[in-house]
């Protein structure tokens, strides 16, 4: 996926490509289809390292969307909750 993105940027994770990410994530096809938290929580680490050592800035809203599921409590598969 980093790759993708970088491909968007022009080379580097730059506002086009986390633009895109952010399109990706809002768009209500993939709110239905999300790979879920832990997923977009490895993908925006490792997004903010690369954009860290490529001196990137990241969006605020990127950031807040971390920011958000790093709070959210872990989801629990509902199989569990029927025992």
């Amino acid at each position: 996926m980093l790759g993708l993105l970088r491909d968007i940027g022009g080379g580097v994770i730059n506002d086009s490509a986390q633009h895109a990410l952010l399109e990706c994530i809002e768009n209500p096809v993939g709110e239905i289809f999300s790979p879920g938290n832990s997923y977009y929580n490895r993908l925006l680490k490792a997004l903010i390292l690369s954009a860290e050592q490529e001196e990137q800035a990241l969006l605020d809203r990127l950031v807040k969307f971390h920011q958000r599921i790093l709070l959210e409590p872990p989801q629990v598969c509902a199989c569990l909750t029927i025992l």
